[in-house]
């Protein structure tokens, strides 16, 4: 990769805004070509392992995954394009977990060293950089957080109304898996797979496969 040049977005004011830092995070993404995921995430992102890169989505979905010490496992994030996995990475620490392809993944990995040469040129620019990632991760936990509160019916209408708020880009989601969605949302693989098929019946949830489409009003309704 290109070590950064002289003329940057920072170089052109003292004090970056918010359009600079969106513009570095672009640039970083163009000077890494997007990578199909699956073995990537599979073979080099891991609690404890070395962390080297950041790696930004560019589509599909991951999870960031705990393994528990009876052998299964929760979902910690879900990630979608845009977002970014391994941010501790930038302080220096190993990855806290791991990162698991939930469909087909484009990744681009941008490595730290080229992060930490934007903080030695424009430490302000740097800043804004981080507290905006770090914002968007922050913002994913607390509706986490939000998504494991009330019954088990309502918290899976919840996350059927993120998924297709946020993957969708012709009012289709790829659905996970039972286990999975037990695995977020605190809840059983049985008492997950009765809500979906009770979505299913009352014609609130259909499904192709794992396509999925929703009758949004209708889930916004259920308490």
């Amino acid at each position: 990769m290109d070590h950064l040049r002289h003329e940057t977005p920072a170089n052109k004011s003292a004090q970056p805004d918010a359009r600079a830092a969106r513009g570095w995070l672009q640039l970083l993404d163009a000077r890494n070509e997007p990578e199909e995921a699956t073995d990537i995430l599979r073979c080099s992102y891991g609690p404890s392992w070395l962390s080297d890169y950041v790696y930004t989505i560019r589509s599909g979905q991951v999870k960031l995954v705990h393994y528990l010490p009876n052998g299964s496992y929760r979902i910690i994030r879900l990630l979608q394009k845009g977002d970014l996995a391994g941010i501790e990475a930038l302080n220096g620490s190993a990855y806290l977990h791991h990162a698991i392809a939930m469909q087909a993944v484009t990744v681009c990995r941008i490595p730290v060293v080229t992060i930490d040469e934007l903080n030695n040129r424009s430490p302000c620019l740097y800043k804004q950089l981080t507290a905006r990632w770090q914002k968007v991760q922050s913002d994913a936990e607390v509706w986490l957080a939000d998504l494991n509160m009330g019954s088990s019916k309502k918290r899976v209408a919840n996350l059927l109304i993120y998924l297709a708020n946020h993957h969708s880009d012709d009012e289709t989601f790829n659905l996970p898996s039972r286990y999975d969605i037990g695995a977020l949302l605190a809840i059983t693989t049985e008492t997950t797979s009765r809500i979906i098929a009770d979505f299913k019946r009352s014609g609130i949830l259909q499904t192709n496969k794992n396509v999925a489409r929703i009758n949004l009003a209708k889930l916004k309704s259920i308490q």
